[in-house]
């Protein structure tokens, strides 16, 4: 893995997934993620698109078949790779308008297209977080990690020091509310549907959220009834 490198994770959402990236970009690669549940058609015009130099990938029965001609490295070998003495040698110099992560529309009107973010981008993203970050936030991550949401959040999350839980799969509301209690989640995204499904918990009314600063809805509208739900539920959302 070199400077400028396009690597491809072909993982879930995983300290794997979160590991691989982070080891990208500190070679001063460029991380591109690819969703397990893609299509052939779609995947295969991603990864010929980003013509990837290397591929991190799951073998498990399900994924998605990688064509041979890409070198692939499985995510079972992560380890042995991360002990490998040049990564944690003289970090690469990279400028602010080097790209480090592309990312890929959902492929709804065609084959997938792909956006790249430099630096500039991550470091504005995390000057413009305002009340959605904070120092040692406990994050809980509804959207799966091959989403903006997560691939433009790196150093985001190296600023503030943030630890992401990863929302249950597969999702049910009594495990996001055993989430949210035990590993005491300061900001909590999801879609609608989930806030709602939490709401209709028994005894749900009586629980203590103190520790919950910011609820996020992700992927749809949020009707303004469920939005004063919520809040009625918890004064701290």
């Amino acid at each position: 893995m070199s400077p400028g490198d396009r690597v491809a994770l072909v993982l879930p959402s995983s300290i794997d997934y979160a590991s691989g990236y982070g080891a990208i970009v500190r070679a001063g690669a460029i991380a591109t993620g690819l969703s397990m549940r893609l299509g052939p058609r779609e995947f295969e015009a991603i990864l010929a698109k980003a013509d990837p130099s290397l591929i991190i990938a799951e073998s498990a029965a399900g994924a998605p078949t990688i064509p041979a001609h890409y070198a692939v490295l499985d995510r079972s070998e992560l380890s042995a790779a991360y002990d490998n003495p040049e990564l944690g040698g003289d970090r690469p110099r990279r400028e602010a308008t080097d790209p480090v992560v592309i990312i890929w529309t959902s492929g709804t009107t065609g084959v997938p297209k792909g956006a790249w973010f430099d630096h500039r981008n991550l470091a504005a993203a995390v000057k413009s977080a305002g009340v959605m970050s904070g120092p040692f936030d406990r994050r809980l991550v509804a959207t799966p990690f091959q989403h903006p949401g997560y691939m433009v959040k790196i150093w985001d999350q190296l600023a503030w020091g943030s630890t992401i839980v990863i929302s249950p799969t597969p999702w049910t509301a009594p495990a996001m509310l055993d989430l949210l209690m035990q590993q005491k989640i300061n900001v909590a995204g999801g879609v609608p549907t989930q806030w709602a499904k939490l709401l209709e918990l028994p005894g749900i009314e009586q629980m203590d959220f103190s520790h919950v600063r910011l609820g996020l809805v992700a992927t749809a509208p949020a009707a303004p009834e469920l939005i004063q739900r919520v809040t009625a539920g918890s004064a701290a959302l």
